[in-house]
């Protein structure tokens, strides 16, 4: 499991992203955060560990483990939202209760679902306007009527 963090949102996912996967994580990131220049921190959770732990590495160790990792990512990066997908959340319990949470597709079949892509680009905008206290309508950019500001979703497209 790799975490991906910038600007106080948390990306969970199973694998380091590549080629597309990566553009687009990096892309979720800017939409949640408004931050197109950003440099994420990558830190990679291994299990089982290359040591023998108290307890072994069975279930409950692992998931003691995870919900350590993720907490410490949180607090670290002081993150407001985490993005896992559809499959860590499934491992993740109770493990993020610290940060609001939106599940999202898996990155390979996100990038090929425009119609999940612009949901869940939606909601990051509508989420980031929060965190800064704005409405979506003073958001819109006037020469851009329909699209939100800074929504990649977008590309200069009318919506």
């Amino acid at each position: 499991m790799v975490a991906l963090s910038s600007g106080g949102v948390t990306l969970l996912l199973e694998r380091p992203p590549a080629g597309r996967d990566a553009r687009l994580a990096r892309d979720l990131l800017a939409a949640a955060t408004g931050q197109w220049d950003l440099d994420p921190a990558l830190r990679q959770f291994d299990w089982p560990p290359a040591f023998d732990i108290p307890g072994g590495a069975g279930g409950i160790a692992a998931e003691r483990a995870l919900r350590a990792f993720v907490e410490k990512e949180l607090a670290d990066q002081a993150s407001q939202l985490l993005l896992p997908t559809e499959v860590v959340a499934g491992r993740l319990g109770a493990a993020a209760h610290a940060a609001e949470q939106l599940v999202i597709p898996d990155l390979p079949e996100l990038g090929r679902d425009s119609v999940e892509k612009r949901r869940i680009w939606a909601r990051l905008v509508v989420h980031r306007l929060a965190w800064r206290g704005t409405t979506i309508d003073a958001a819109r950019r006037p020469e851009q009527e329909g699209s939100v500001a800074g929504d990649p979703g977008s590309h200069g497209e009318r919506t």
